[in-house]
């Protein structure tokens, strides 16, 4: 795209000002203050919605003079295929009056009007950007002219912008690879909010869990050795005889007695016999326990209902309360404002009113405010009808509930009433009674004759202990000798593991650099950019972005360098994103551009070159060359 003709129109400090016929470059020449910074913000108001020097901020570029004025900027231009543009923007505050009602801000293309975000639209795609940009905060029209735009923003909206062009593969996607398993986990409970995992934090997890199984190791290894010597003082024969008796003892049973074998049998039958007995009134009493325990649960659940209710009566009478507070003091404050009159000052020769204006905005202010006040009221009226009616449904749910809840207590007492006459039932029946006193005879005999096994088998196994006490750390030795060797081929493998997982973690970051370089110099052929830095003392991986000349950052070069190499990203997004046209490149201060720099931005680009040489001249000069 190329800028044909420019009509600046109450722009700042520009009240008229036209230029036609451009070249490729075009230098706005004049002594300082003049006006031709002010000529390269315009350009790029008209392209993108904002300046150099105050950014999106549209109501700083009003006439410092009068800035009632309306800011009027014309400009033509022509694609690749010599279509030709006619763009229009018109900005400037509406009165009525002294009185201020809002900002028009409007915007046309060949006669035709736009919203601003569809005439911005409509510029994208005369300039062939079809790419539907996801990163938000991002003016992709202001990168295509601004040769610092990248570095002057947030550096986490650049870089998202630089890996969406990439197409970057996510942390999590690269971890879901099969070779970093040992890490996903550590790498994903340290990842952020923005999906980014924290290697340096990941690498301090695995190392914690290396140290913590060497020195873990150190200290079992030690202890095994404590104890072999403690093991080397004690007789072993004796004390593995005492042990084998000893575990005799523990494993035999009292369901192996004969005697408890019969008393079990014996009770087994009585209960089987108690069962069928029983069985016909049980299972009544059952079903009657179980409806009654249906009954309590939902006579639970009314009153918690009834109480939910009450508690939501109470809230609503508080609120009609408060309407009905309000409705008053409306009605209060609408007397005051209606008993306000307005003082007016008269001429004391003629009689006129002097301050008629005042006493009109006076009248239309007090009306104004009795409206409101009115409004407030009626809403106030509705809220309440609201809550009257809420409050009626919420007294017929409680009237309901509580009928079902008389309706329930009625229902269970009359179920206890019956199993009160079932259990009677049971317990008089004289079989029954018969086998009950039989079945707690068994049960006693039987119990007696477990505590005896027991006791027999107890004093026998304290005897044993009493006997082998002076050889019972054997045994322990032995197991906390096994136990602790065990633990200690357990705690190698975690090491093993460690080491691995550290290996692993280097070389998924050594990946993810080689991956992110390959993917930016894909992008970037020709310069070399930076999307992650690698510490050479530390080699923690920090995320930035940024385009470097000979090892510098673009910060730290000077301006002469800066801009050949903005020229370079602008182009090469231009090919990332099959842009076809270009926009004007601006460039503020043509003095910082050396011959040998401005042939090199010359040749990189086919776009226009628009900037600023402070010269003598008392009105804007234009100098162009093709």
């Amino acid at each position: 795209m190329k800028i044909t003709e420019l009509n600046i129109t109450q722009f700042r400090g520009i009240s008229d000002l036209f230029f036609t016929k451009f070249g490729k470059t075009n230098v706005f020449c004049g002594k300082n203050g003049i006006g031709k910074s002010t000529i390269i913000d315009c350009i790029m108001w008209m392209l993108c919605d904002e300046t150099f020097t105050y950014g999106l901020q549209n109501d700083n570029n009003k006439n410092k003079h009068n800035t009632k004025d309306v800011i009027e900027v014309e400009m033509k231009v022509v694609d690749n295929n010599n279509n030709e543009f006619e763009l229009k923007r018109t900005y400037f505050e509406k009165w009525k009056g002294e009185e201020f009602q809002k900002i028009e801000n409007k915007f046309e293309i060949n006669g035709a009007k736009y919203t601003s975000t569809e005439y911005l639209e409509k510029i994208r795609n005369i300039i062939g950007i079809n790419t539907n940009i996801k990163t938000k905060k991002i003016n992709i029209l202001r990168l295509m002219m601004d040769t610092s735009y990248l570095e002057n923003i947030d550096y986490k909206i650049a870089r998202d912008f630089i890996e969406e062009i990439l197409g970057v593969v996510s942390d999590t996607d690269l971890a879901n690879d099969p070779k970093y398993e040992i890490i996903r986990n550590g790498l994903l409970s340290q990842q952020n909010k923005e999906g980014k995992f924290d290697i340096v934090k990941t690498k301090s997890l695995f190392k914690k869990n290396l140290d913590g199984a060497d020195a873990s190791i150190e200290e079992i290894k030690n202890q095994i050795k404590r104890d072999k010597a403690l093991l080397s003082e004690f007789p072993e024969d004796e004390a593995n005889k005492i042990e084998e008796e000893k575990t005799k003892l523990l494993s035999m049973k009292v369901e192996d007695n004969e005697e408890y074998k019969i008393k079990t049998k014996e009770l087994n039958d009585t209960n089987t016999k108690i069962e069928s007995a029983c069985n016909t009134i049980e299972t009544n009493i059952k079903e009657l326990q179980e409806k009654i325990d249906e009954l309590i649960v939902k006579g639970n659940k009314i009153q918690n209902d009834i109480t939910l209710n009450d508690n939501e009566k109470s809230l609503v009478n508080e609120k009609i309360e408060a309407i009905n507070f309000s409705i008053k003091e409306l009605a209060k404050q609408y007397k005051d404002i209606e008993k306000e009159e307005f003082t007016e000052v008269k001429c004391p020769e003629c009689g006129y009113v002097l301050n008629t204006d005042k006493k009109n905005a006076f009248e239309d202010d007090k009306k104004k405010k009795l409206l409101e006040i009115k409004n407030i009221a009626s809403q106030k009226k509705e809220e309440k009808k609201q809550l009257d009616d809420r409050l009626a449904v919420l007294e017929k749910d409680t009237a309901d509930l509580k009928e079902t809840f008389n309706a329930t207590g009625k229902e269970y007492a009359e179920n206890f009433k019956q199993l009160t006459v079932l259990k009677n039932d049971l317990e008089d029946n004289e079989e029954v009674k018969a086998l009950k006193e039989k079945q707690t005879k068994l049960q006693t005999e039987i119990s007696n004759l477990t505590v005896a096994f027991e006791n027999t088998k107890n004093e026998k196994i304290n005897e044993l202990i009493v006997k082998a006490s002076e050889f019972g750390s054997i045994v322990q030795l032995k197991n906390n000798i096994e136990q602790n060797e065990k633990e200690v081929e357990e705690l190698k493998k975690q090491k093993a593991l460690a080491e691995m997982q550290l290996q692993c973690l280097e070389d998924f970051k050594q990946f993810k650099l080689k991956l992110t370089r390959e993917n930016t110099n894909k992008i970037f052929p020709n310069i070399e950019f930076e999307m992650l830095y690698e510490s050479p003392t530390t080699g923690v991986l920090t995320e930035c972005c940024y385009p470097k000349y000979k090892d510098v950052e673009f910060n730290g070069l000077n301006n002469g360098n800066r801009y050949p190499l903005g020229i370079e990203v602008i182009e090469d997004v231009k090919r990332a994103l099959n842009i076809t046209e270009d926009l004007p490149i601006l460039i503020d201060r043509r003095a910082d551009l050396d011959e040998d720099n401005l042939n090199a931005v010359i040749k990189l680009t086919d776009a226009q070159i628009f900037t600023t040489l402070v010269t003598n001249d008392t009105n804007i000069k234009l100098n162009k060359g093709e």
